[in-house]
């Protein structure tokens, strides 16, 4: 999923997105030149959740309370 966060009506928290491990080096060596620009993450681990409406283009990322459940 692409970001643009300088777009309007968008707000981005880099600093919760960006909290815990990058996993992209660890799942391509090869790759982890990248990491800068590429961010991938245990979704499942971390609890987050990505709501998408591709009619109106608009998505929802959100992470669960680590001390719900």
């Amino acid at each position: 999923m692409a970001l643009f966060p300088d777009a309007e009506n968008s707000h981005l928290n880099r600093e919760l997105l960006c909290e815990g491990p990058n996993l992209l080096q660890e799942l391509l060596p090869e790759q982890g030149k990248y990491g800068n620009v590429v961010l991938v993450k245990d979704v499942v681990e971390e609890r987050h959740y990505l709501c998408a409406d591709v009619v109106s283009q608009r998505v929802l990322c959100y992470r669960e309370n680590r001390s719900a459940g």
